[in-house]
C-alpha cells in the first residue's frame, strides 16, 4: 500500500544531483526519489541450497520456488 504524506515545500530539501522522477495529472504533481541507492547485494551464495546473510553472518537454506511448490503439494 502505498503512503501518500504532504510535505511542506519549505521544508523540502532534495540534493541537486539526486535522481528525481516527475508525474503530472491536471492540478496535482507527484516527486519521487530515494535518499541513496543499494549497491551492494545483503545476501550472499554459498551453493545451491545455502546463503549467507552478510549483515549478520548467519547461513540460511535457500529456498527455491520449486520447493515452495512441493511443500504445499500444488
Amino acid at each position: 500500500m502505498t503512503k501518500i504524506q504532504y510535505i511542506n515545500p519549505n521544508k523540502l530539501y532534495i540534493a541537486q544531483n539526486a535522481e528525481v522522477s516527475l508525474k503530472l495529472a491536471g492540478n496535482t504533481a507527484q516527486v519521487t526519489f530515494t535518499a541513496g541507492k543499494n549497491k551492494e547485494c545483503p545476501i550472499k551464495n554459498l551453493s545451491k541450497d545455502e546463503f549467507v546473510a552478510l549483515s549478520t553472518g548467519e547461513v540460511k537454506k535457500l529456498f527455491i520456488l520449486k520447493r515452495i511448490i512441493q511443500m504445499l503439494n500444488i
